[in-house]
This record gives C-alpha cells, sequence and structure tokens, in this order.
C-alpha cells in the first residue's frame, strides 16, 4: 500500500526520501519534545500521483534539457 500522508508524529529524519528533508527534521524535533505543532506531510508518492497526469507535458518542456545542471535548467 502506498503511503500518500504521513503525521509528523512517525516521520524520522530516516524517511527523507518519503517526506523531504524538512518534514523529517520536524518530525525528529517533534518526537525529541520541540514544540512542533501537531501536522502531516504529503509524501514524495502522492506528489508523484499528482502529476502523474501531467508528466509527458512536463517532459516535453524539460525534454532537451539537463535538470541536473542548474545553468541548463533555467529556460
Amino acid at each position: 500500500m502506498t503511503t500518500l500522508v504521513l503525521p509528523l508524529d512517525i516521520a524520522r529524519r530516516s524517511d527523507v526520501r518519503l517526506v523531504g528533508g524538512k518534514a523529517a527534521v520536524l518530525g525528529s524535533l517533534r518526537a525529541e519534545g520541540f514544540p512542533v505543532p501537531p501536522s502531516v506531510s504529503i509524501t514524495a508518492d502522492a506528489f508523484s500521483l499528482a502529476l502523474a497526469s501531467y508528466r509527458d507535458q512536463i517532459e516535453r518542456i524539460i525534454g532537451g534539457h539537463d535538470v541536473a545542471n542548474p545553468r541548463e535548467a533555467q529556460m
């Protein structure tokens, strides 16, 4: 089953690939008792699913660009 939303109560630094760096750190800080408001993070899987119907358009727009090279990525 694909996780689409992850509560920060259970997000940890090891979840960085799932929820991103900021949410992973906030989840860890919350677990350590720091004052982080209760919240959730949208996962990378949810983001990918949301963009799936736009994949062809995105690939057409960035097709000829080396997006790993920031100078090249500027259109």
